[in-house]
């Protein structure tokens, strides 16, 4: 699509847990903020609207929560806990905070201030779901280790109470609208009926074959409650009595997420398929279907208040608004193109970015140049350039390697050995290219014929990364148990074994004058390595999450990180701490990469976008694509973006006065009677009121 220029305003980009607006103008007028419009990178779990339903509440597996507009849908905030999943959300029913399993942590975040609340204590099992009271006053959980239903008093961040279950692992539970019943589902398909004052339940009811029950739901007046078992199972209970009004067995596919119409007289449905299905509940009858639009399908849903809206979140992270009485697609909030990979070419002009299903080609300027078509559906793991900038390698998520000439976009040759791999090196000296193998073998191709030129057995599980040395005279090659290898590359014997990591290896980067291999992956640390003693130097601490990445600067100097944490790290590697932390994506933080050229720094989010940092940590620019193939591209410096046809769409301006109000780019642009702001000379824009 044709690129087209548009205004940027060059204020903060925080997405992470501060969110301040924009800061004050001549005479007091406001310089707007500049804000991403993208949806989640990952499974939507959990959809729940505010009390007062002016804000819609996404928990996704990509680790974040994202607040957005009731009216508009527009994203105003997203919220970064720093994990690598949250799991679950409940908003308070008095407003204002939000509970959320975050791993195998609980935290209240104080919508407000954008800032955790509190943490819970203690650590909890990551399956655990949880549950307000309608008072506000208790939190209930569900599927703890131990497992104990408990009662948390969220004033005093105290357990008021603990039940043990008959079946220790349960799942879904709900309250009634007094306060006075929970019920929980637990892993035999069995319901059990508690009040939070009594030591024993009220009622129990015996499994009946139809598996664990993972979804629950109580209709508004507290006299049906619906359950969904995994094995396609849908009843209807009477819950003044616990008796089965309603059943409808042998479904398809596991139902994931249930919700009552706010009348009561319907029940909405997503399965593991990703379809919707409306419900009579008088009657247990199956009516209307949404089926998955566009690829995206459905995995948790709520309703309006109003009744007229269907929202559902979806498995690759977008949100979709239905109207319930034509079945029509209201709006779509589009996912992030995750940036699982980067890759700058050797003359520092071209940036590769795998996502999910394709690679994008970013030149120097910011313009994303060419798109190749890889996987479809499938994440890119590793990319690697030719020496000479005419071929990439692409490692997808199917587990093979494919070249591409990236002139003309077109895929030269696909290596399909007898394994499958997920890491990828191109030789700096010449055409070998080098993957490491699901059966522990390191195959050595020539990348002009396709022909394997050695393979080298040496692990016994899967090699996670390859590296080369910067003469090419060195293959470094690491396992999931932590073995890491040096292979001589002309001979193929094994030159040296450093030691065995205690985790899972699956990053690996030599520094460039070729004495230091650093090597990263799970539990989140780096230990830098001796090449030609292998001796281990140094261990640098600091990320929470797993490292994903690892580049150092070209003058060796510097050595940076990315992290499923959310923070990229620039590390002093003489003394072992950590230089800085930078903030600047949404969410975990897949990829990093230097420019060879020096001077500038990539990393790339699984929320879709790609910051360009300086070696001093300020960002300079951030592109970000969707999974429709619309693109933009910010310079703060030159306070402009580049964008394709729609892809002023992916962000827009947000004032401090207005701070739930997002306004489009494009407005801006038209209002200040401009076409074309693209030219180094244009004259800079003021700020701008917002109306």
């Amino acid at each position: 699509m044709a690129g087209v220029a548009a205004l940027f305003i060059p204020v903060l980009f925080m997405v992470g847990l501060t969110m301040d607006g924009g800061t004050p103008g001549p005479a007091g007028v406001e310089t707007p903020e500049l804000v991403p419009r993208l949806g989640h990178a990952s499974r939507v779990v959990r959809v729940e609207w505010s009390p007062d339903e002016k804000m819609l509440a996404s928990a996704s597996w990509d680790g974040t929560v994202k607040l957005w507009a009731g009216d508009t849908g527009a994203l105003l905030q997203t919220l970064v806990p720093k994990v690598e999943r949250v799991r679950d959300l409940a908003w308070s029913p008095v407003g204002g905070t939000l509970a959320l399993v975050a791993d195998d942590r609980v935290m209240l975040w104080d919508v407000a201030s954008g800032a955790p609340a509190r943490f819970l204590p203690g650590q909890f099992d990551s399956t655990i779901r949880i549950a307000w009271s309608p008072d506000g006053r208790t939190l209930a959980m569900s599927g703890t280790a131990d497992g104990k239903l408990k009662f948390w008093d969220v004033a005093k961040g105290t357990l008021s109470r603990q039940h043990a279950e008959s079946v220790p692992y349960s799942l879904a539970l709900v309250w009634s609208r007094d306060g006075r019943t929970l019920v929980v589902g637990n892993s035999k398909g069995g319901l059990t009926f508690w009040s939070p004052d009594a030591p024993e339940p009220l009622r129990s009811i015996p499994g009946d074959g139809g598996g664990s029950i993972w979804a629950l739901a109580m209709s508004p007046d507290s006299r049906r409650l619906v359950s969904a078992g995994v094995m396609g199972t849908v009843n209807v209970w009477d819950v003044a009595t616990g008796t089965r009004v309603h059943v409808r067995s042998g479904l398809a596919y596991k139902v994931v997420s249930l919700a009552w119409s706010p009348d009561g007289s319907r029940f909405a449905s997503a399965n593991e398929a990703g379809e919707l299905h409306l419900w009579d509940g008088a009657t247990g009858e199956r009516g209307r279907t949404f089926p998955p639009q566009e690829g995206r399908k459905a995995s948790a849903v709520t309703w309006s208040r109003d009744g007229g809206t269907l929202v559902a979140g979806s498995q690759d992270g977008s949100l979709s608004f239905w109207n319930v009485a034509d079945g029509t697609r209201v709006r779509t909030r589009v996912s992030g193109n995750p940036a699982w990979s980067l890759a700058w070419s050797r003359d520092g002009q071209t940036l590769a970015v795998g996502g999910v299903g394709d690679v994008a080609l970013w030149n120097a300027a910011g313009r994303r140049t060419r798109v190749l078509r890889v996987d479809s559906g499938m994440e890119v793991q590793g990319l690697s350039w030719r020496p000479d900038g005419k071929m990439l390698a692409v490692a997808s998520a199917v587990r093979r390697v494919t070249l591409w000439d990236t002139a003309k976009g077109t895929s030269v040759r696909t290596l399909k050995p007898d394994l499958t791999f997920g890491s990828v090196a191109w030789s700096p000296r010449g055409p070998l290219l080098a993957a490491g193998g699901d059966d522990g073998s390191l195959v050595l191709w020539d990348s002009r014929t396709g022909a394997t030129v050695r393979t080298l057995k040496g692990h016994e599980v899967t090699v996670g990364a390859v590296a080369w040395s910067p003469d090419g005279k060195l293959l470094a090659s690491a396992d999931e148990d932590g073995g890491v290898r040096l292979w001589n590359t002309a001979t193929g014997a094994l030159v040296r074994t450093l030691g065995q990591e205690p985790f899972a290896v699956r990053v690996l980067a030599w520094s460039p004058d070729g004495r230091t291999l650093a090597v990263a992956g799970r539990p989140p640390y780096i230990v830098l390595w001796n090449a030609a003693t292998g001796a281990r130097v140094k261990e640098l601490t600091g990320h929470v999450g797993d490292v994903s990445a690892l580049a150092w600067s070209p003058d060796g100097r510097t050595l940076v990180s990315s992290g499923m944490d959310g923070t990229v790290k620039r590390w002093n590697t003489a003394t072992g701490g950590v230089a800085a932390d930078l903030i600047g994506h949404a969410g975990a933080v897949s990829s990093v990469a230097w420019n060879p050229k020096g001077g500038t720094f990539a990393s790339g989010g699984l929320d879709g976008t790609v910051v360009l940092w300086s070696e001093a940590g300020d960002r300079e620019r951030w592109m970000t694509s969707d999974t429709g193939g619309e693109w933009l591209a910010c310079h703060p410096t030159r306070l402009f973006f580049t964008a394709s046809e729609g892809g002023g769409e992916l962000a827009g301006l947000r004032f401090a006065s207005e701070p739930r109000t997002v306004y489009p780019l494009e407005r801006y642009r038209q209002e200040l009677g401009l076409q074309d702001l693209s030219g180094p000379g244009a004259k800079v824009p003021p700020p701008l009121e917002p109306r």
